[in-house]
């Protein structure tokens, strides 16, 4: 029999968008890094290893995901490098079991995830625009958007 629940959850992720996806992915490694720091300071230490492996595994994807034949390589580049700096980060987190060391990652996730958000509202509003009679509109975010997907 099928679950209800998973069907939904299934149907309402394929009717998202590319770059929909992407911000809930960077939100859902956002939360994770703070429930990972927030369950250590707690003490459940079991937990908290749980929540920086699922950040890992988010931050893993996005990284193996990333289009490298996109046009725009310097927003490529430094998207791996970015990624590359957040993988570490967490291994070595979890070298040292230290979960404070997931700070530095969390501001990085953060600062992503507010700079893909604009980028996602301009390419919105440039689609709008192009629907519309024409009227100066920017296409500063519609690189990135295509470099991720």
């Amino acid at each position: 029999m099928n679950n209800p629940y998973a069907t939904y959850q299934s149907n309402a992720i394929s009717a998202l968008s590319q770059e929909d996806i992407l911000l809930q992915l960077l939100e859902g490694a956002i939360v994770r890094i703070k429930q990972a720091r927030q369950l250590s300071q707690e003490g459940d230490k079991a937990k908290a290893r749980e929540k920086r492996t699922s950040a890992l595994n988010i931050v893993t994807e996005l990284d193996s995901t990333l289009d490298r034949k996109n046009e725009a390589q310097d927003v490529v580049e430094n998207l791996e490098a970015l990624y590359a700096f957040m993988i570490s980060e967490i291994n070595q987190s979890a070298l040292e079991d230290d979960l404070e060391k997931l700070s530095p990652v969390q501001e990085v996730l953060q600062d992503l995830y507010q700079g893909f958000q604009v980028a996602v509202q301009e390419e919105k509003h440039k689609t709008v625009a192009e629907k519309s009679p024409p009227e100066a509109s920017s296409t500063r975010g519609s690189s990135a958007i295509r470099a991720r997907g």
